[in-house]
Parts: structure tokens; sequence; C-alpha cells
């Protein structure tokens, strides 16, 4: 786990290790309705961007009819 973020807490963000660079700029920066890792990718932090990037591309939001046959067949195709 690279952070915790808690905004119950007194201190909303919990880093265990030393893994995340420039961690003081990414707290100031991220507001209170917004996501650390979409701050992060938004600013091109060395670190985070990388996973960022990978969600903009992987993660689909979906509807169950929407693009039901295009999906099928992407699930079809992975599993060869």
């Amino acid at each position: 786990m690279w952070l915790d973020r808690d905004a119950s807490r007194g201190e909303a963000y919990e880093w265990p290790g030393s893994r995340i660079k420039d961690r003081a700029q990414l707290v100031r920066r991220t507001r209170s309705n917004a996501l650390l890792l979409s701050t992060a990718g938004t600013d091109n932090h060395p670190q985070l961007s990388p996973p960022f990037h990978w969600f903009c591309r992987n993660l689909w939001l979906i509807n169950p009819e929407e693009q039901r046959t295009q999906r099928e067949s992407e699930t079809t195709s992975a599993r060869r």
C-alpha cells in the first residue's frame, strides 16, 4: 500500500514507508473532493502518473447493455 486517506482522521493521509516522493506537495495540491492519484496523474508526478494513466486506459464504466457485443467480443478474444 502506498497511501491511505481518511478525511475523518487528524492526519488525512497515512504514508507507510518512504516510497512516494514529493508527498507534501501532493497533499497541498489535492482538493478535498479529488483523488490523490488523479491529482498526481494530471501533474505528471514521476511515480504516480503511470498507474493513473493505466486506470485511464483500462478502467471501463459500463452499462449492462451498452456496447454488450463489443465487450463480449473483447472478452472472448482475451480468453484465447
